[in-house]
């Protein structure tokens, strides 16, 4: 087993900040990728539930015998009070059953335009990946990590209509097949329909005051090239 290339440097996970208070109990989003979870990060941590936004919660996995596992790095954990996007998926039993008494918002979106937003995250993704892991093995395992991700999360390692669409569909009943019965309560959000609508049934699940404000729309176009950019930046540094 071995930390796994998308999480380091670890310590880009930086500590809550001083004077940031512990919010009174954990939010798991078990949303796929690009079903407005950036968006819904932000506006977390604008309500004041500290997350690492754009990073992705690689801390809670490593990587065995080719494929992702659950192991979360509990000292970057326990100080985040939500976890949201890449490999939250995965992971939503595990984390349900380590904090009790979370509560779950669940990101949805129509399928079809999941799908076209995935096929343009992908195509970039690969893109870069592939030129640098010719020529740097850091990449090379990265591109090995976020092939086993996509197989393990999204039903394919590279993009798959067809067996992409069907995992969609499974992993959203899945979820809420799991959490039926179970104590946390579960919101589901439509954060590309409901634009800034979304902060009255945001701010009513989290018992919070309704800031006033536009509703963050993040990681949309090319801010997902950019971001994915950096992330390869930091390997070369």
């Amino acid at each position: 087993m071995r930390e796994l290339e998308l999480g380091r440097p670890r310590e880009r996970y930086r500590p809550r900040p001083e004077g940031w208070r512990p919010a009174a109990f954990k939010v798991i989003g078990p949303g796929l990728g690009r079903t407005g979870t950036t968006s819904l990060a932000q506006a977390l941590k604008i309500l004041g539930f500290y997350n690492y936004e754009t990073l992705g919660d690689w801390y809670l996995a490593a990587w065995d015998g080719g494929r992702i596992v659950f192991h979360p790095d509990r000292t970057v954990a326990d100080g985040c009070d939500a976890f949201l996007d890449s490999p939250v998926p995965l992971f939503y039993r595990e984390l349900a059953d380590l904090y009790p008494g979370s509560r779950v918002i669940l990101t949805t979106r129509e399928v079809d335009p999941w799908l076209a937003s995935m096929e343009y995250l992908l195509d970039t993704v690969f893109f870069a990946l592939e030129r640098r892991a010719r020529r740097d093995s850091a990449s090379a395992r990265m591109l090995e990590e976020v092939e086993a991700y996509n197989r393990q999360a999204l039903g394919a390692p590279r993009f798959d209509r067809e067996a992409m669409a069907e995992r969609f569909r499974r992993h959203y009943q899945e979820v809420r097949a799991f959490f039926q019965g179970r104590p946390e309560p579960v919101l589901e959000l439509d954060i590309t329909r409901l634009g800034d609508h979304a902060w009255k049934p945001l701010c009513a699940f989290l018992e919070v005051p309704r800031p006033r404000r536009p509703f963050p729309r993040r990681n949309q176009g090319g801010a997902v090239k950019r971001a994915f950019l950096k992330l390869l930046a930091r390997l070369r540094g």
